[in-house]
């Protein structure tokens, strides 16, 4: 170990992110809140200061610490995050107790398909030579493998291997410091400086990986680095690329989002210790998907506002990050936060930036696009926003409940018809004061606009349960992580709870499940917890969770654990079920959502066929299986249309159509079962299922696409059909009404007509 280093961790106590895990001062400049400015801030481009490849990592060896050093025991540091308002403490506005509620305890959530030991102090006292608080504990899931990342290590397991010992999927690589293993030979702050707050996140689209940890080598001054390794395959143990970025001010707990066009991070800035505003910034993903020279666009939101402007009070902020299939082409990322109304806000509300990035001018822009209310909450659970109130049993010293932010993942999916985002915060119930519970947000996007779709606050009883994590699956069913712990017989443990989707709304009644009982306390006067935990989506199936958080085992100073549990609920589909539809393709999330319905098992050899055009028979089955369901069995032929023989295969449905009046056919006694359906014909069917056989469209005016003048046959229809946005044409202000649909274009048109269905 260098000299350096050994005297920067005895003279500084090794000041690193966990140390700082600060946020911004929002209540001193807080505005009282009204409609989203359209202001954009821009950014600055930047290159990396250096980047190259790794070697293979199953050719690197793991080298343990050789000597112990000092303990990196977190310094106070005063976030300046004020109350305003000391009158604004209330009981939750979006409570959830289970009073009466039987399923409570009769429908706990579902049993772990597999449960992993993570990283724990012991680790990195091997590894490193010293203990570290918080674990900041995370990781996620590909197909394969599994990585965790803490506080200064990281672990790979392949989990389509089986370790003949213990039955459970097998550590392949690691515990290791990050630095000596997947920075080695690299240079620059990032192959020295172990410093934390670390994330790992797979991105399913590309099937890389990424890994991130922060350098602070000369703190407290500049420059401040952002170390990045994106996996050159799939594979965690071959070749990584690997990425220096540098800041003039302190980069504390960054935090990445997944995006098709880049990979998005927020960090809150410090300044010689003080408060600097929250930054964005977005890597450039399709470069370093190949190793380039990856530019960044780098936000200081602080910069250049002033007092009156919003972007002076944002902090704690997270970038949304992709599970699923992609979203809307040119789709922005979005960034969110919570703000109290104690902090001068009116009311409780969250706030949502889009990220958009233009990679050809190396140019972003940030603006607010909504601020929304939320159900009454108050975030103060540790009076002053202390770090020591979460009561633990045999001890008075109590932990972080960290409720100035919002907590690891603002996960986003792609429905189709709808958008969603999904996070958490912790809260003070009051019910007394200082009781803390969970707060949990879904928000949809509903043509171009952001509405909270439901939310609720999880305190079913005296215990405090705090630190959470919250993502759908591809069903839409909610799954919450999150730390418990009381001051009597409960010690810091790990339980989860969650919603199905036909489960009533605001709640989550499938009850709780214990992860892992705790056994210990912490009793280090530090007090720190987290800072945070992850759950995350199998892409495989994308159904199964993997949840992993920090627990005590023993009465401590700080010898914390980790665990790693996976669980699924039994009525989630997966959403792969087509070999030629990936989460990639625009139409995916409709593909998916029909197939889940029932109302189609694709073309034949486990493919959907998305390009070929839909025949007129097919389209009879869809329509019939969208109207009454996918168990439908309509009444048997009888011979009405002289090219369908009742052997036909499709025969009894296309009668039924034609019984129904959604179509007379096409010409004397004719159905045509092997033509092509145009999108004008299809606007008159679907319109026809939707309304009713008697309907009839309003008046078109002829002018809402160049195509389709007022002498147009179907005119009225297709103006129709777009204005309940069906369909917004086929680009250039045309609609092609006399194309043949897809069976892609079939897959979207159903959907967005059955969300229309009374």
């Amino acid at each position: 170990m260098s000299t350096q280093k050994l005297q920067r961790a005895l003279s500084l106590l090794a000041l690193i992110v966990m140390v700082f895990a600060a946020v911004a001062p929002m209540g001193v400049d807080a505005r009282t809140n009204a409609a989203p400015t359209q202001r954009s801030l821009t950014g600055e481009t930047k290159y990396p200061v250096r980047h190259d490849m790794s070697p293979q990592m199953r050719n690197v060896p793991v080298l343990n610490a050789t000597e112990a050093k000092p303990d990196r025991i977190p310094l106070a540091f005063d976030s300046n995050r004020k109350v305003v308002d000391t009158n604004t403490s209330k009981v939750d506005g979006a409570l959830q107790t289970n009073a009466g509620n039987k399923k409570y305890y009769e429908d706990p959530m579902p049993n772990l398909d597999t449960g992993l030991n993570g990283a724990n102090q012991g680790t990195n006292r091997t590894v490193q030579g010293y203990g570290v608080l918080p674990p900041d504990t995370n990781g996620d899931v590909s197909d394969t493998h599994y990585i965790q990342t803490v506080n200064n290590v990281w672990t790979v397991w392949d989990i389509t291997q089986v370790n003949p010992n213990t039955g459970l999927p097998l550590t392949v690589f690691g515990p290791a410091a990050m630095s000596r293993t997947l920075f080695a030979g690299f240079g620059g702050a990032c192959e020295t400086w172990d410093d934390g707050d670390p994330i790992v996140q797979y991105d399913h689209l590309a099937k890389r990986w990424l890994v991130s940890q922060f350098a602070l080598p000369n703190y407290p001054n500049p420059p401040f680095s952002e170390c990045i390794a994106i996996s050159a395959t799939s594979d965690p143990l071959g070749a990584w690329y690997r990425y220096e970025y540098q800041f003039p001010v302190m980069n504390d707990y960054p935090h990445f989002g997944v995006w098709p066009d880049a990979y998005y991070m927020s960090m809150n800035q410090f300044s010689g210790g003080s408060w600097a505003g929250q930054g964005v910034v977005a890597y450039e993903r399709s470069l370093m998907l190949t190793g380039g020279n990856a530019r960044m666009v780098y936000i200081d939101t602080a910069a250049s506002c002033t007092s009156t402007e919003p972007e002076c009070v944002l902090g704690g902020m997270l970038p949304s990050d992709l599970d699923g299939p992609v979203p809307p082409a040119g789709e922005p990322n979005h960034f969110m936060q919570f703000d109290d109304d104690a902090w001068g806000y009116s009311p409780d509300q969250v706030q949502i930036w889009d990220f958009a990035v233009n990679w050809t001018a190396g140019t972003g822009t940030f603006t607010q696009v909504a601020t929304l209310p939320v159900a009454a909450f108050d975030s103060e659970v540790c009076a002053g926003y202390a770090r020591n109130c979460i009561p633990q049993p045999g001890t008075v010293q109590g932990v972080d409940a960290i409720a100035d932010r919002l907590m690891y993942r603002l996960q986003y999916r792609n429905f189709g018809t709808y958008q969603t985002l999904v996070t958490n915060h912790t809260v003070d119930v009051n019910d007394p004061a200082g009781h803390a519970g969970i707060r949990w947000y879904e928000l949809h996007k509903v043509n171009g606009v952001w509405g909270v779709d439901q939310q609720g606050t999880y305190s079913p009883d005296a215990a405090h349960r705090w630190m959470g994590s919250a993502a759908l699956d591809g069903n839409g069913n909610l799954a919450i992580g999150y730390s418990i712990s009381d001051g009597t017989s409960i010690y810091p443990g790990i339980r989860y709870a969650g919603r199905l989707t036909t489960d009533p709304v605001n709640t989550l009644p499938q009850g709780e499940s214990v992860m892992l009982a705790g056994t210990g306390s912490q009793t280090h006067s530090a007090a720190r917890w987290g800072d945070y935990s992850s759950i995350s989506l199998s892409p495989t199936d994308d159904c199964q969770f993997w949840y992993t958080q920090e627990w005590n085992r023993v009465n401590s100073s700080a010898e914390w654990y980790t665990y790693i549990g996976a669980f699924t609920y039994p009525t989630c589909k997966p959403h792969t079920p087509f070999a030629d539809v990936t989460d990639l393709d625009w139409y995916a999330p409709f593909v998916y959502r029909l197939s889940d319905m029932g109302i189609t098992g694709g073309c034949g050899a486990g493919n959907y066929c998305p390009t070929s055009t839909v025949t007129r028979a097919e389209m009879a089955v869809f329509l019939l299986r969208l109207e009454h369901g996918s168990a439908y069995t309509p009444p048997t032929a009888t011979g009405v249309f002289t090219d369908v023989p009742t052997t036909h295969w499709a025969a009894a449905w296309i009668e039924q159509l034609a019984s129904e009046g959604i179509t007379g056919g096409c010409g004397t006694g004719l159905f045509c079962p092997d033509a092509s359906v145009t999108r004008a014909q299809m606007a008159v069917f679907l319109l026809r299922i939707e309304h009713g056989s008697a309907y009839t469209p309003p008046t078109g005016t002829g002018t809402m696409f160049g195509d389709v003048p007022g002498t147009y046959w179907a005119k009225d229809w297709v103006e129709q059909f777009a204005t309940e946005g069906i369909s917004g044409g086929c680009g250039g202000g045309n609609f092609c009404p006399d194309t043949n649909v897809s069976r892609a274009e079939m897959a979207v048109f159903l959907i967005r007509v059955f969300e229309l269905l009374p």
